[in-house]
Formats: structure tokens, sequence, C-alpha cells
């Protein structure tokens, strides 16, 4: 900066001239911007970044008439490595893999880290040209080689969901989000696969959205149907107790699919929720049937998730107290997917529910991990069969063999058993001849709303 010198005359005969070294000033400020934009940890480009390059790209796609790419990448249970290892291996995989993935990057084709354990590539290609297959198994690849870290060996995989421009998106946000549904989609099929997003998936999307909203204002307003399936003796023919079934209604009169809201549920943590309002409308129902006289025991389903909440022994005793329902007229049905995830604190689980005098039954025994080591350690009273066995028993001797192998065991042990899905007379005859105790399913009994059955 220069500031002249002037004489008497008002004249000027010279300056001051001041010299500051603004290069610590420039360096910092080039740092802070770089550290803006850039993951401290990969050093590669952040979501800020990211969402920069993905404008730029869509703008010069749109110019050029070509097309622009994002591949965004999520690692494998990379969750279950980090509670296990600790955060600092966590954070040495995150590094080892943007390490690896950081080859790819170049003039054209951008690598970034969006956060946690998820990646991106920007690929630009001609409109003609949409082979990325190559690219995609070079990338899946390359995550999946081993990683040696603290004298052990690691095997990653990743699922990775692509979104083009401007074939199934308009704009940055559009690509984020299609990329993302892409990717859950593709680890909901397997590891290290990978999914286009398509006009199909945005149907699912907006299917799965809707019943996200007709769960949450049914929870709300404690407005889902229960329905009760009845279970017979199959020797007297006497009907034994019921099995109650969440329904959640549709805009047109009918019920949407368990499977369909009973997932979501379960991934948003509303299982909870709707576990503890399915367990009381059942509680008070039998509490119903036993004033009119007609004692019934009911079974409840319990989700593998609820065996994850550390309440549910107590929330199970407080409806029975709330409803003022004998415990022996409730029973609670697990499956082994609700076992296997943490085996010895589900066991600890259904120990105190059984001291209550509840009953235990193994539901859909016979498929998955199916294991005599449960019934030998579970607080089991009764053991229900698959009804995918159940079903072709009398066309099938290995399915019979099955059932009746599981049947003779279940009774050694000292426990009754329900043959599922019983859908024929046929079926019902095979039941009846192996032994098993008692059945269920439309050639019995379809499931009916709480009035229809307080007729029945």
């Amino acid at each position: 900066s220069a500031a002249p010198i002037l004489n008497e005359k008002k004249q000027q005969c010279g300056a001051v001239m001041v010299f500051q070294d603004v290069s610590e000033t420039l360096a910092m400020s080039v740092q802070m911007t770089y550290l803006s934009h850039h993951d401290q940890l990969t050093s590669l480009p952040n979501r800020v970044l990211l969402h920069d390059r993905l404008t730029q790209g869509i703008a010069r796609a749109s110019f050029n008439d070509t097309k622009l790419s994002l591949l965004l990448l999520d690692l494998d249970k990379f969750k279950f490595i980090n509670d296990a290892l600790g955060h600092h291996i966590g954070d040495e995989i995150i590094a080892h893999i943007g390490h690896s993935l950081d080859c790819f990057a170049c003039n054209d084709i951008t690598v970034a880290r969006v956060g946690g354990d998820e990646f991106a590539l920007v690929v630009p290609h001609e409109s003609h040209s949409l082979s990325l297959e190559p690219l995609i198994n070079q990338v899946l690849n390359v995550i999946s080689k081993p990683f040696r870290s603290g004298g052990e060996q690691h095997i990653l995989s990743a699922s990775l969901g692509i979104s083009v421009y401007p074939d199934d998106a308009n704009c940055v946000e559009e690509m984020l989000r299609h990329a993302d549904s892409a990717m859950y989609k593709a680890k909901n099929e397997a590891a290290n696969s990978y999914c286009y997003f398509s006009t199909d998936l945005q149907v699912e999307m907006n299917k799965r959205l809707d019943v996200g909203n007709k769960l949450r204002k049914a929870l709300e307003n404690n407005a889902h149907d229960v329905h009760y399936q009845p279970k017979y003796d199959l020797r007297s023919g006497e009907m034994v107790g019921v099995e109650s079934l969440v329904r959640l209604s549709d805009d047109e009169g009918g019920f949407i699919s368990p499977l369909n809201f009973i997932e979501y549920a379960e991934e948003t943590g509303l299982i909870f929720r709707l576990g503890e309002q399915v367990l009381e409308k059942s509680c008070i129902s039998a509490k119903r049937w036993l004033d009119a006289g007609v004692p019934t025991k009911v079974a409840v389903n319990i989700s593998a998730k609820q065996f994850t909440d550390s309440k549910l022994v107590d929330t199970v005793a407080m409806i029975l107290e709330k409803t003022q329902l004998p415990s022996k007229y409730l029973e609670l049905e697990v499956t082994e997917s609700a076992l296997i995830e943490n085996y010895e604190y589900a066991v600890n689980q259904l120990k105190l529910i059984a001291n209550m005098k509840v009953s235990i039954a193994l539901d859909d025994f016979g498929t998955g991990f199916s294991s005599y080591g449960y019934l030998r350690d579970l607080p089991v009273n009764c053991v229900k069969i698959d009804g995918s066995f159940v079903q072709d028993m009398h066309t099938s001797p290995v399915n019979k063999v099955l059932v009746s192998s599981i049947n003779d065991v279940a009774k050694a042990i000292g426990m009754s058993t329900v043959g599922e899905y019983v859908e024929s007379a046929l079926a019902m005859e095979s039941l009846r001849a192996i032994g098993v105790d008692f059945a269920q399913g439309f050639a019995i009994a379809h499931p009916a709303p709480l009035d229809n059955f307080v007729r029945l």
C-alpha cells in the first residue's frame, strides 16, 4: 500500500510504501477452501464438492446431449465391523477404501466420500454408450480385495446403486435420491451386487412411502385391525386357542399385505410400538372371552427386532397387569430369526417371560437354521411345524417324514405340536395320522375380525 508525501505547497514529493507478506493468509484461505470441500479421512471430495461436480456434469451433459451416471456405493455390514473392532479400525477401513477408489479418479470421473461408509463416483459418457458394467465390476473387485489391519484380515463387500441423467433424473437431488434407492434395493438382494434405478423401483418406492404413511397414521390412532385365526385340537375337533394377526387397511376396503408393512415397521423401528399395541389388543380380547365364560388362549407373534428391546419383558408384564389377563391365557410366538442374532440374550428374555407362566411357541420350525438345540435350550411349550412341509405332506413322502420327525422329537421333550397353513382335508388327515396335536389354516378357518370371531 502507498501513501503520498506532500510538501508545504501541497505538491507530492514522495511516498510512503508499506509491504506486508500475505502468503500465510493466502495459504490459510486455500487450506480452508480445501478442507471445506474434501473429506479429512480419505482426502476425497466430500458431499459439498460432489454436489458441485454433479451440477457441472449435468450442465455439460445437457449442452453436449450426453449422459451422466452417479454410482453410489455402501459397504455391507460395516456397522458390525465398526462396533466389534472399534472406530479406529473402522477409520482405517474407510481410509483404505478411499485410497483404493481414488485410482478411478481422473479428469472425467469424480470419486467422493458422501459420508459414513458411503462413496460416490460421477461418470460422464457419450449418449450412445451406457456400458458401466466393466467399471462397476472393477470397483466391486477392488473393494473385495482382502484388507489387513491389526494382524487380522477383513474381506469387504459393497452394494451399489446407479442413477443416470437424463434417463431417470433431471437434477442433482433426484440423482442422489434415485441412486440411494437403487443402492438399498441392491443391498436387499445380495452382497457385492448393483442395481439401476428404474420406473418399477420408483413405483415400489412410492408404494413403500404410502405404506409407511398409513402405518404411522394407524399407530397414532391405534386404528389397525387384529384378526384371529382359530387353532383346533385334531383329536377332539374343539377350538383350543387363537393366533392374533395384525391387519392394515388400504384405501379400497382391503388390507395391505403384512409382508410389506411388517418389514417397513422393523426397518424404521415402528415395530416396537406396533407390537405393543397388537399385544394389548390381543390381551383385551382374551380377557373379554374369559369374562364371557369362553376362556381362550391367544398367541401373539414377537418379531426379531422386538427381541433387541430391553423393555420387552417389562412390556409383557405391564400389559398383562393392565388388562387383568391371567398369564396362562397368553402365548408368545417367536421365530428362529429372532434367536440367531443374539442367542444368549434371547434365551434369557424367553426364560424371564416363561417365569411369568406365559407360554412360548417356536414358530415356522423346520426351515432356516432349525436346530433341535433350540428345543433343548429354550423354555418352549409348543412347536409350530412350518407350513411349507404341511401343505405337501400327502404328496411328498420326504415332507411327511420330516413332519413326523419334528413331531416325535417335540413330543419326547414334552412339547405340543401345531401344523400350520393347513389348506386341505388331506393335509389335516395326514397330520392327525402322524399324531400332531393341533392345526390351523384356511381348510379349518380363516382369520376373522373380533366381532365375527365372537360370533364363532
